[in-house]
């Protein structure tokens, strides 16, 4: 009979599933099961203001493809790439659209 797993396995499982995502996808849905188990919270299904997750994205959609047209897949590919790789060099950007005061103060000193 299989047992049942303690909820700290199921937050050191939870909190590799990141590392292990080979995509965007991947790492976005392991993300958003990651946070409300480590702050301990239940985030409705569909809740965006409490996901900080998808904010970021929401950003770049608005800050770098809001009215903009592209010929080619590759095109709309490359030009993500370097919106994403200007965030990468960015984190206090980042930082301000994820680390909300009701995040950072929940979490353990």
């Amino acid at each position: 009979m299989p047992r049942t797993a303690s909820g700290s396995e199921v937050l050191e499982q939870a909190q590799q599933a990141p590392r292990e995502a080979k995509t965007v996808e991947e790492l976005r849905q392991a993300q958003a099961v990651v946070l409300p188990l480590l702050l301990g919270v239940s985030i409705e299904p569909y809740s965006p203001e409490l996901n900080p997750v998808g904010h970021p994205w929401d950003e770049l959609r608005e800050k770098h493809f809001h009215n903009r047209f592209f010929d080619t897949l590759e095109d709309v590919e490359e030009h993500l790439a370097n919106a994403l790789a200007g965030r990468e060099r960015d984190a206090q950007r980042v930082h301000s659209t994820t680390a909300w005061p009701w995040i950072v103060g929940s979490l353990p000193d």
